[in-house]
């Protein structure tokens, strides 16, 4: 596909001077910037995840640029996007790079009940009696938020119809 026409008919042309910008649409790449830290971690081959405005795709990382940028200090990463993923030249993405793993401990949004300023859940004791239990809430990913401290690991929590729970109320598991 031709993006660019750099002469017009009549024009002089001189060797090395540029005619046409011809773009090849059936290959895109998006390139992202990662910073020193984790250029590491990412190897070629690998899977990402990469967001554009048409939606999440798969991507293969193509090349890790062993140059750094002095102006930022990051490492270019050329991903391969899929031919499915209708995108354009210049279209905006994101890449996410996998540089590590963390356990921690989540609970659906819809479990979070808050009065005030307070955040908890009804955690189930070993009758199946709900307890309402004060919860640090740390940072959310879609539909879960990360616990920080007030469970425990193996604690059973209720996680619909909270709101008209109350203490010491038995609950049945659906």
């Amino acid at each position: 596909m031709v993006t660019q026409k750099s002469v017009d008919a009549g024009t002089v042309v001189m060797p090395g001077m540029p005619i046409l910008t011809v773009e090849e649409t059936s290959h895109l790449r998006l390139e992202a910037s990662l910073p020193g830290d984790f250029v590491a971690k990412v190897k070629v081959g690998e899977v990402t995840q990469v967001s554009t405005a048409q939606g999440n795709f798969p991507g293969r990382v193509a090349e890790v640029v062993p140059a750094t940028d002095p102006a930022s200090r990051t490492f270019l990463v050329k991903v391969e996007l899929p031919s499915q993923c209708a995108c354009q030249s210049g279209d905006f993405a994101t890449a996410l790079f996998p540089v590590g793993q963390a356990r921690m401990m989540s609970v659906p949004q819809s479990a979070l009940v808050e009065h005030g300023e307070l955040q908890g859940v009804y955690a189930l004791n070993s009758q199946g009696v709900g307890e309402y239990r004060l919860v640090k809430a740390g940072k959310s990913w879609g539909d879960r938020v990360e616990i920080l401290s007030g469970l425990n690991a193996g604690d059973r929590i209720v996680v619909t119809q909270v709101e008209g729970l109350r203490d010491g109320v038995r609950v049945e598991a659906q």
